[in-house]
């Protein structure tokens, strides 16, 4: 499925202020190379502890917004 407006919206503004690298990855370390899977499902998991929110993964993130707008 596309993903929504917001979310397609959200993207860009995050490729707008990242450097440009030779790597292909959508999202980049500070280091420069592709951020690997664990490294985005620790960060999704911080901040859903912070928000209180209970089984959130990438993966239901990616259910939740990865829908048509």
């Amino acid at each position: 499925m596309p993903l929504n407006l917001d979310a397609r919206w959200a993207i860009k503004q995050c490729f707008a202020v990242q450097p440009q690298v030779a790597d292909e990855h959508a999202f980049i370390s500070q280091r420069g190379a592709g951020i690997k899977p664990q490294a985005i499902e620790n960060v999704v998991k911080k901040y859903a502890q912070h928000a209180g929110l209970e089984g959130m993964s990438p993966h239901t993130l990616r259910h939740a917004f990865g829908k048509s707008a």
